[in-house]
């Protein structure tokens, strides 16, 4: 990284939490850099008034990704999976969205191919509550797009950059009893939740930003 940096005029930060890591390491402030947080479509990725009732009788947890490398959480999922097969949390599902990994053995999990655009979307907004257990992330998108679509969040301590944000959406957990007790908390005040994700909307202007510091460049 250091080898490659040298050779630029700028550098760019997906997330305060990778400009921090790169920084404590290598990085010299004194360098011309910004942090661009990345940013969803959000013509495709908003809330509705769905699923706003805090009668539902059964929630719906989900997750995605496009990767399914163990740092995606799939530990946290299989915690999770097992917890509802063996009844000590009820009324819940769990949908897992991408490319789980083939070798687990889900209980009760419901499994789902890949998803894309607004076919993701659509079915992100007739869930309830969104899951991470993604660790030392720079800027995923996924639990973005979930939040985005109006859904509570519930988050790995270990998260990186999703730590560092997702308070605003929901709850953190550290380890497999402390996540059943975020997703308790969240059913139980589900409304609070919904209306808090609602209020803080992303404020990121991602392309406007990367404009701004090309056509600084060209300046320069």
């Amino acid at each position: 990284f250091q080898i490659v940096n040298s050779l630029a005029d700028y550098t760019i930060f997906v997330s305060d939490w990778v400009f921090k890591y790169h920084s404590d390491l290598w990085f010299d402030r004194v360098n011309k850099y910004k942090v661009i947080n990345n940013d969803v479509d959000r013509e495709i990725f908003f809330s509705s008034n769905d699923n706003d009732s805090s009668d539902i009788d059964v929630y719906k947890v989900v997750t995605h990704h496009f990767s399914s490398n163990t740092n995606k959480g799939y530990d946290d999922y299989k915690n999770l999976d097992e917890d509802i097969y063996n009844k000590k949390i009820r009324n819940i599902e769990l949908h897992i969205i991408g490319n789980a990994p083939k070798d687990i053995e889900w209980k009760s999990a419901k499994i789902h191919g890949l998803m894309y655009g607004r076919e993701l979307a659509n079915f992100l907004r007739n869930c309830h509550i969104y899951i991470t257990g993604s660790k030392y992330e720079a800027s995923a998108m996924h639990w973005k797009e979930g939040v985005a679509c109006g859904l509570p969040l519930i988050y790995s301590v270990k998260g990186g950059e999703i730590a560092d944000y997702g308070a605003k959406y929901g709850l953190a957990f550290d380890g497999k009893n402390d996540m059943l007790t975020s997703i308790n908390t969240i059913i139980k005040n589900y409304k609070s939740f919904k209306d808090n994700v609602r209020k803080n909307k992303f404020q990121y202007r991602m392309v406007s930003e990367y404009a701004e510091v090309i056509d600084q460049l060209i300046k320069e």
